[in-house]
């Protein structure tokens, strides 16, 4: 049984960027924070750490805290909403605080240098990377495919067992190396409402590589309302030490 399984204590940064000084406004990545900040927290049971608005210095000072805090037990979600930024020379990918000025790095975090850096060097067991901002598939290896969710049947427990026995460390972005929409329904961006939905729907423990299907069907169909193609990715993150996992979503009264 599923229920006989230890998947460990689960933790969550959850970051979401509006009010940008020198960059222009974003209408839905704080409200998007706040909610999947909520939902982790009362279905799921993750004690969560939530940023809203933060200057790079809050960002990382609250990843390094969090992440040197865990165990090898601990599981850790790191959610990012707000401005990307892709070098198209060095095809380095960043995060952009609200303290970002335009076209100076020198208040922006790396997602390659600093935050896969610092995933790598946690003991946690798994870590999943779920970034809703422009060019976020650089943090992956979009070369590498997404882990296969594993069958459910017979052998189900056995191979969710070998899963957890495995660290993980996956990034699943709301695009790849293109930008993409900050608004859907007026209150959500396109990527976070499909994630809520498919996280507040769910009643069973499931893999992000098995909710991954029904995320990217439910973005592609949205954005192309709006006349936009977009389609999430997951894969493992770039040098951060994946072996092979995949994070779980346990719910506090999961369905037997």
């Amino acid at each position: 049984m599923l229920a006989d399984l230890d998947f460990g204590t689960y933790h969550a940064l959850v970051i979401g960027n509006n009010e940008y000084r020198q960059l222009p406004t974003l209408q839905t990545a704080v409200l998007d924070a706040q909610e999947i900040a909520g939902l982790l927290e009362s279905k799921y049971g993750f004690q969560v750490t939530l940023l809203t608005n933060a200057t790079r210095r809050e960002m990382i000072t609250a990843l390094t805290e969090v992440t040197e805090s865990l165990s090898g037990r601990d599981n850790l979600l790191l959610y990012y909403a707000g401005h990307g930024w892709l070098d198209d020379q060095s095809q380095s990918g960043y995060w952009q605080p609200v303290d970002a000025e335009p076209f100076n790095t020198a208040n922006w975090v790396s997602t390659r240098h600093e935050v896969s850096a610092v995933l790598n060097r946690s003991p946690a067991k798994q870590i999943l990377v779920v970034a809703d901002s422009c060019y976020a598939g650089v943090l992956s290896e979009l070369a590498l495919p997404p882990p296969d969710p594993s069958p459910v049947g017979p052998d189900h427990v056995a191979q969710v067992r070998n899963l957890l026995s495995r660290r993980s460390r996956l990034a699943l972005t709301s695009g790849g190396l293109s930008p993409v929409l900050d608004q859907g329904d007026g209150r959500h961006s396109v990527f976070s409402k499909a994630l809520l939905e498919v996280l507040g729907d769910n009643s069973r423990v499931a893999e992000i590589s098995r909710m991954f299907g029904q995320i990217q069907t439910r973005v592609v169909a949205e954005a192309a309302r709006f006349g936009v193609e977009q389609g999430p990715q997951l894969a493992p993150i770039v040098q951060a030490g994946d072996q092979g996992g995949d994070f779980f979503f346990v719910p506090a009264r999961p369905a037997a």
